[in-house]
């Protein structure tokens, strides 16, 4: 990108959004739904 203050913004936010991701919570969502999975048979 050429333009620098939509650049920087961009990476602002960008970096703010990957905040909201993490291992751990991906684990346990994931295991959260192998257990209803499970539950429901």
């Amino acid at each position: 990108m050429t333009n620098d203050g939509l650049r920087e913004d961009m990476i602002k936010r960008g970096l703010k959004r990957a905040k909201m991701f993490s291992w751990e919570k991906t684990a346990k969502e994931t295991l959260r739904v192998y257990e209803e999975v499970y539950n429901d048979r």
